[in-house]
Order: structure tokens, then C-alpha cells, then sequence
């Protein structure tokens, strides 16, 4: 299952495998305005950067979903959901990016605690450029509510060095957290 993006970030086109549902399942099973997924992202980055999808120029590829196929799976799927949870994803990467570049430690221990600047890929980094879409993989859980998410991002130019960066994300309720980037060289 898949859910394709344009640089404008429109779903294009979104595929089902298989399912069988039913008007009763889908009234009792529908997405409560309630659960909202949110980027836990201080006020002060949010206001001092461009982490909002409109702002950035990140080319958005493919949304994956990793878990057993059933009819819980089609209904998250094809709720809200999804679409709430990959911007967030995105702001939270932004915010990385960004404190990490302006070389702000504390700011960015405030979205990923375990950062070590010898080892963060954007650290004092001058330019960043994203030149292929990026790829999100989705991990459902037993309940088919989303646990995790990894962002692979295939050709990020850094100071004109090419790498593989890959973005860890925990999903724990309704709160998103970057909990580790892996750069393949």
C-alpha cells in the first residue's frame, strides 16, 4: 500500500491490496478529531523556521505501511491519519535541520535528546539540498496504530558532500519524536 506525493504535496493515488468492510465497522472504527498527531517542536523553533510543508522544498516520495493486512489496517489507512502523521514527520525533520545547521545544541536536544554534534550530518553544515523524494515507511502496530516511522532520504547534497540520511521516528500516542539519523556515505 502506497500513497504517492507531488512536489505540491497532493495524494495521488492510494492502493488497498485487500480488505472487506462494512458501513458498520467503518462507523465504529472512524478517526476522532481527538487523535491528532503532533511533532512535540517548542514554540521558539516553530516560530524561528520554515518547518511547514508549504515552506520547504522537500520532493515528498512514497508513504509505506509495514503491518498485517486487516480491515483495522484498511480503515487507518484510509483515514486522516496518515496525512496528519507524515507532515509532522517532516516539521520535526525541518527543525533538525535547521538548529543543527545554526549549530543551536540546546534547541536541538529538545527534539532529539541523544544528538551528538560529531556525529549529526547537518551540523554547522552551510547548504542542505534534498535532490531525490524521500521515502516513508510506516510501522503498525498490533493494534494497527502506527508505532513508528522512517524517513529515508536517497541524495541530500551537504556542503557538497552526497549521502543516505536516514530519520527514526517513534510514534507513542498522538506525539511524534525523532529519535535517531543514520547517514550512509
Amino acid at each position: 500500500m502506497a500513497r504517492y506525493f507531488t512536489p505540491y504535496r497532493y495524494v495521488v493515488f492510494a492502493k488497498l491490496m485487500a480488505a472487506r468492510l462494512t458501513s458498520q465497522s467503518l462507523a465504529s472504527a472512524a478517526p476522532r478529531s481527538s487523535d491528532a498527531y503532533h511533532a512535540d517542536i517548542p514554540p521558539w523553533i516553530i516560530s524561528r523556521y520554515p518547518l511547514w510543508l508549504s515552506e520547504n522544498s522537500l520532493p515528498m516520495g512514497t508513504l509505506n505501511y509495514r503491518g498485517v493486512l486487516s480491515e483495522r489496517l484498511a480503515l487507518f489507512v484510509h483515514s486522516p491519519a496518515p496525512l496528519d502523521i507524515t507532515p509532522q514527520a517532516i516539521r520535526l525533520l525541518e527543525a533538525y535541520r535547521y538548529t543543527s545547521q545554526h549549530r543551536q545544541l540546546s534547541w536541538l536536544r529538545s527534539i532529539i535528546p541523544s544528538v551528538a554534534p560529531s556525529s549529526d550530518p547537518f551540523w554547522g553544515a552551510k547548504s542542505v539540498a534534498f535532490r531525490a523524494p524521500v521515502r516513508l515507511t510506516m510501522a503498525l502496530g498490533a493494534s494497527d496504530r502506527p508505532t513508528g516511522l522512517v524517513l529515508l532520504a536517497p541524495n541530500v547534497t551537504v556542503d557538497g558532500q552526497a549521502q543516505v540520511l536516514q530519520f527514526t521516528y517513534q510514534i507513542i500516542g498522538p506525539k511524534i519524536h525523532l529519535v535517531e539519523v543514520t547517514t550512509y556515505r
